[in-house]
């Protein structure tokens, strides 16, 4: 199981939590991040799945609710031939 403390995406989360003006703007949203870079966010957790997931096809992910409480909502690991 992969360590999600070394997940680019994952610390590029923990790291915007900590800009107050960032958390203010998206507290109680679903935000995304690919390859380490915030892209996208929704206050509806299945459309920015749906979205994230059709632009990003086969890249790692990760997307959470913005709480500094949060769980992982999605942290997939792509497929590999």
């Amino acid at each position: 199981m992969p360590d999600i403390n070394k997940d680019p995406n994952y610390l590029s989360y923990k790291s915007s939590l900590k800009s107050k003006e960032w958390y203010s703007r998206f507290k109680g949203k679903y935000v995304a991040f690919v390859e380490g870079k915030f892209v996208d966010n929704d206050s509806d957790k299945n459309t920015l799945l749906e979205r994230v997931r059709k632009i990003f096809k086969e890249k790692s992910y990760f997307v959470t609710e913005v709480d500094r409480r949060s769980e992982v909502i999605d942290l997939p690991t792509p497929f590999l031939d």
